[in-house]
């Protein structure tokens, strides 16, 4: 059980952090910018580290229940993406903000928060929802 949770959770950090590298461009979020590259890898690192821990944790949460294949996945997705909203709206519009870091900076500044949702959040939900579907049949 353990081993699966962890498999889906370090899955999405590495998808995550694939997506991030996309949809935020290093030499967009980095060049253009007078930060060094450790806080802006670091920041990247904790947003993928935020979404696969995210994911790991719903595995075990949701193993306790006894559910179809079917639901718990669509549970697991809509719980990923219900994760990666709140902290699009936690680091975007509330302010939040990581000392040291430029998580709300690079990702979520203006309306950079949406797009977070739209290019990491759903796509990763899908992933989990697919991964639970495809790992209990």
């Amino acid at each position: 059980m353990r081993l699966h949770s962890s498999l889906i959770g370090l899955v999405i950090f590495i998808v995550c952090l694939g997506l991030l590298f996309i949809a935020y461009p290093w030499a967009t979020y980095h060049g253009n910018f007078h930060f060094g590259w450790r806080p802006t890898l670091i920041s990247y690192l904790i947003v993928a580290a935020l979404m696969g821990i995210g994911a790991g944790l719903t595995d075990v949460l949701l193993k306790k229940l006894t559910l179809s294949t079917a639901v718990r996945g669509v549970i697991c997705g809509a719980i990923i993406l219900s994760f990666a909203a709140l902290v699009a709206v936690l680091f975007g519009p509330m302010g939040l903000d990581i000392p040291g870091t430029r998580v709300r900076g690079i990702f979520f500044s203006e309306w950079q928060f949406i797009n977070f949702l739209g290019y990491i959040g759903i796509p990763t939900s899908v992933i989990v929802l697919l991964y639970e579907l495809l790992a209990h049949e």
